[in-house]
């Protein structure tokens, strides 16, 4: 060994296709399709921290590791992240796929008792002890299939105590695997069915309950999915006749759809803002051709798509007008 070799944790090597992103910075839009593919490739960690990729050659020669591991020729990639998944749960409800192959709406299953009720009680009649060792089992299905990050929401238990039943399975799972759960609170995941002619007592009881004792035990973070202010057609009007201030707020409301739309094709880029600037231009300068006020979210995204296109095309025809 080169007496010059940086020292580190862990050299995976003998890696027969070693699969993983350009750059250090988060990818979007056609961009997510540009991976690196190196052949007989080679890790290197230290820390928890991959420190260099390359050729097996290459990183053996440079890098003298406290353990080795040899991948036997296997491909090696990122691990998954999956960003929404409601994993306490007990029972399945695979048997609502077939009423809905035979005609009946979510509406009619979720009246007769189906849907997120039928998942409340299924974790509300389950003790912390059962629903940890599923949440488990399930786990391991997540890693052998390349999953090794999950966002972990709550939701299925809609009252104080099993909320906070879910998030302790969460907390406790989250120790014993080696699966990395990020906890949500979503106690407005739906209204429970006590609560099902009080609504707003519902409302109440999270402000006033369960999101400060989520917020103390520190658990999770909270997320509220219950309805927000709406662009109406009211306030649309007030912006084709040239109220600015309604043009604020209608900018205010529709700002975070607008700039997810965007990052989601483009990436996380500098670029975002001028492209938002320029749909929020068009929004101002068209809102008056739009005849059907109800389709305005339609419209809004058909108008990202448009600008992120336009941004595509005029990034390529760049490109190509340096290559010659």
């Amino acid at each position: 060994m080169d007496k010059s070799a940086q020292r580190v944790d862990l050299l995976v090597q003998g890696i027969g296709e070693l699969v993983t992103a350009r750059g250090s910075l988060p990818s979007g839009g056609v961009e997510l399709g540009v991976v690196e593919r190196l052949r007989d490739a080679a890790v290197a960690i230290h820390k928890g921290v991959i420190v260099a990729v390359g050729s097996e050659e290459e990183l053996s020669a440079s890098f003298d590791a406290a353990e080795v591991i040899d991948a036997r020729g296997a491909v090696v990639l990122p691990g998954l992240i999956d960003a929404h998944t409601h994993p306490v749960f007990a029972g399945t409800r695979e048997g609502e796929f077939e009423q809905r192959l035979a005609g009946k709406s979510y509406v009619e299953i979720a009246a007769a008792g189906g849907g997120i009720s039928s998942s409340v009680r299924g974790v509300r009649e389950s003790s912390k002890e059962v629903l940890l060792a599923r949440l488990l089992v399930r786990l391991d299905r997540f890693l052998a299939l390349g999953t090794t990050t999950i966002e972990a929401k709550t939701g299925y238990g809609l009252s104080l105590e099993d909320e906070m039943k879910c998030l302790e399975v969460i907390h406790e799972a989250a120790a014993q695997h080696p699966v990395e759960l990020v906890p949500t609170f979503l106690g407005a995941h739906d209204y429970p069915p006590e609560f099902r002619d009080r609504k707003a007592q519902y409302v109440d009881l999270l402000i006033e309950e369960m999101l400060p004792a989520v917020a103390e035990s520190g658990l999770a973070d909270a997320h509220c999915a219950m309805s927000k202010p709406q662009v109406d057609s009211e306030l649309l009007t007030l912006v084709a006749a040239g109220d600015r201030e309604a043009f604020r707020r209608l900018v205010d409301l529709s700002d975070r759809l607008v700039t997810s739309l965007i990052i989601d094709r483009v990436g996380p880029r500098e670029e975002v803002q001028d492209l938002r600037q320029e749909v929020f231009f068009r929004v101002y300068k068209g809102l008056e051709s739009l005849r059907d006020r109800k389709k305005f979210k339609s419209w809004l995204r058909g108008i990202c798509r448009n600008v992120v296109r336009e941004f595509w095309t005029a990034r390529s025809r760049h490109h190509a007008a340096l290559a010659e």
